[in-house]
């Protein structure tokens, strides 16, 4: 009831991704050098290195440092473009304040944590002015190991490479020392004629040195397509590609040096996430495709049977018809499982076309009319309902896949806002979107009460509006680039 901003550090830059390890929270920011566009600034070392800049509202201390000292930027022995990677590792139980700093020339795009490791991967950088016929075949993705052991500090230890790019965070996972990426491999087009046809590859990698040196790989994992959702459960790992039919491949890794293709089950659509319910239990959510099986038209769920990789089975589908879509499938936190009542539930938006309902109507079975709706029956059901739909659904998954109920958010100008996170605290559910939370009933997602998040007070200094034939108000005052704030 009384919160307070303490301390506020800002540093020069994107944000790129973070990872928390016990009391340590490691900061990635990606930095273009400020000395590119400001040819004034080029002779001082502030325009090549970030700064971060700190403030305590407690004592009123402000300082402003660089993220790392020249002598102690490392750069790829291969040049990988002018940006800049640095790791802050931040001790949370002494607050805002970064123990550790490292700095590297390279691009940041993709960031893993595993409980000893921090890596990094980028698409590496082709120079420009590369000749047509010194072009590489195919784009290749570095991966740079960091060790996380140590909670004050993160240290570089080895990098490596892979063929093709990664899809995100769940196309890499350690175990047992090794790292598995899941990767896709994308032609270099050159006037309109690519130089050679995607395909998937699992590569297990092993340090050797300062090296993440190959040991073994799974190649022409659909060939012609793209990898969609990857997962790695111990020894086994799950990768789908697709193009116009959902491959989900089986892969049993138990042998790092000699991983191979376990399994492969061919389904029409394809699954953007992934998620491991139990032992030999997948859970598929994506997209279903139209008749034409060229693009997507609508969310699916999947649950499949891995019990035995060499043979996967379709158990239960569900999907949701034309104009529905799901966060899910490019955001992995807007899903929610939860094991004891086996519970999946999903943000879904549902508009199936401009005759239907309108925008902002609940079907009946949503938690604003306080019951819960059940689908019809069959291996493949979907949203009957025909209107429009703006809010959650929850899925009771065991041996099929039932809807359990729904959950839509008071109105706001006329219209659900979008739900973004879902979670679990006793015996509710709460759904948050931008204009509050909702508490539902665990076991039926009926409605038990909403409170709105307070209103925005209004911008300072407020320009007026012109009058109507009057002369125009002067413009604000520019405003600084945005900086990633930690």
């Amino acid at each position: 009831s009384a919160m307070r901003v303490t301390r506020t550090m800002t540093v020069d830059g994107t944000f790129v991704d973070a990872r928390q390890n016990g009391g340590s929270a490691r900061l990635v920011i990606s930095s273009a050098p400020r000395g590119i566009v400001a040819p004034a600034l080029r002779s001082r070392a502030a325009a090549w290195i970030p700064a971060r800049h700190f403030h305590s509202a407690l004592s009123g201390r402000r300082y402003t440092r660089a993220v790392a000292a020249c002598t102690t930027v490392r750069r790829p022995v291969q040049f990988s473009g002018l940006g800049m990677l640095t790791i802050l590792t931040v001790d949370l139980d002494r607050g805002l304040y970064a123990s550790d700093s490292k700095a590297l020339m390279a691009d940041a795009e993709i960031v893993y944590g595993s409980p000893h490791s921090l890596y990094v991967a980028t698409e590496r950088w082709i120079d420009p002015s590369t000749a047509v016929d010194r072009l590489p075949t195919n784009q290749t993705t570095v991966i740079d190991r960091f060790d996380a052991t140590d909670p004050r500090t993160t240290t570089f230890v080895a990098s490596g490479e892979v063929p093709g790019y990664l899809l995100n965070q769940f196309s890499l996972s350690e175990h047992n020392g090794y790292l598995r990426a899941a990767s896709t491999s994308r032609p270099i087009w050159w006037f309109g004629r690519p130089r050679s046809t995607s395909q998937s590859y699992v590569t297990v990698l092993a340090q050797q040195g300062p090296v993440l040196a190959p040991v073994g790989q799974v190649d022409g994992l659909g060939v012609g397509q793209q990898i969609r959702s990857v997962r790695f459960v111990r020894n086994a790992g799950y990768v789908v590609t697709f193009r116009q039919i959902d491959p989900l491949y089986t892969l049993d890794l138990s042998a790092p040096t000699a991983p191979r293709v376990a399994g492969q089950l061919e389904l029409q659509g394809y699954s953007a996430y992934l998620h491991p319910l139990s032992p030999g239990r997948l859970l598929g959510v994506g997209q279903d495709v139209n008749p034409s099986g060229s693009e997507p038209s609508g969310v699916q769920l999947e649950l499949f049977d891995v019990s035995r990789p060499s043979s996967p089975r379709l158990l239960a589908r569900q999907t949701l018809g034309q104009g529905s879509s799901s966060s899910v499938n490019f955001d992995h936190h807007a899903f929610l499982y939860w094991p004891p009542t086996k519970l999946a539930m999903l943000p879904v938006e549902i508009y199936p076309d401009s005759s239907g309902t309108a925008p902002g109507s609940i079907p009946p079975g949503a938690s604003g009319s306080g019951t819960a709706s059940s689908p019809p029956s069959g291996p493949a059901t979907a949203d009957s309902s025909g209107s429009s739909f703006v809010g959650a659904i929850g899925y009771h998954v065991d041996g099929g896949i039932s809807e359990l109920g729904r959950v839509s958010h008071d109105a706001s100008s006329g219209y659900p806002p979008a739900i973004q996170r879902s979670l679990v605290v006793g015996p509710h559910v709460f759904t948050i979107s931008d204009t509050g939370v909702m508490a539902s009933t665990l076991s039926t997602l009926a409605r038990e009460g909403f409170v709105a998040f307070p209103a925005p007070p209004p911008p300072p200094n407020p320009q007026p509006a012109p009058a109507p034939g009057g002369p125009p108000q002067p413009a604000p005052a520019a405003r600084p680039a945005p900086s990633a704030h930690g």
